[in-house]
């Protein structure tokens, strides 16, 4: 199989992905495969191979757009993508990230209106700081979860602007209650 975009894509009834299985070693387009998969919420990508992929676009768009959902890159291996537009376009509670993960491409791509568009963005946003997210309040950042250092979200997609040497880091949206004076 080369082609897997939109795969499960619209899928609103399911909730738990076990992937890890999964042949991905030969695949080349993984656009939208995840996208609008409302219901959400526990994802195993641990097996995937994405060597040869070369199209995230919207991979995972509006994936668990209600639920906290993890989100995890960490073994991705993203030297040979160059369409990744809005893969991350989904609010997730917890990602995980490799020294293979890039979260923006410095190359031009057509958006949805027909514009040419550089640099190709993530996608990736947090919680309102200024309304609760499932009873919760959240600061608008994400925090590394062992060593606590605090970003924004535009900090983070810049720590994964290019691929080699990025850190192999979960991170976790940070609540009001984990803000330390």
């Amino acid at each position: 199989v080369t082609d897997m975009a939109g795969l499960f894509m619209m899928d609103v009834n399911i909730s738990t992905l076990d992937l890890s299985n999964f042949d991905t070693s030969q695949v080349r387009d993984m656009s939208s495969m995840f996208s609008g998969m409302d219901a959400l919420s526990n994802l195993n990508l641990s097996s995937f191979n994405t060597q040869k992929v070369k199209d995230m676009t919207e991979m995972f768009g509006e994936t668990g757009a209600d639920k906290m959902i993890a989100i995890n890159l960490g073994k991705f291996d993203m030297n040979n993508v160059d369409h990744l537009p809005n893969i991350l376009d989904t609010t997730p509670l917890r990602i995980t990230l490799g020294p293979n993960t890039r979260l923006t491409l410095d190359e031009t791509y057509v958006d949805e209106h027909g514009d040419l568009v550089q640099p190709q963005p993530a996608g990736l946003d947090t919680f309102s700081k200024d309304e609760p997210h499932n009873g919760d309040w959240y600061t608008g950042k994400w925090f590394d979860t062992k060593t606590h250092q605090v970003y924004n979200t535009d900090q983070l997609v810049a720590l994964y602007a290019t691929i080699g040497n990025n850190p192999a880091a979960t991170y976790q949206q940070q609540t009001n209650l984990e803000v330390k004076d």
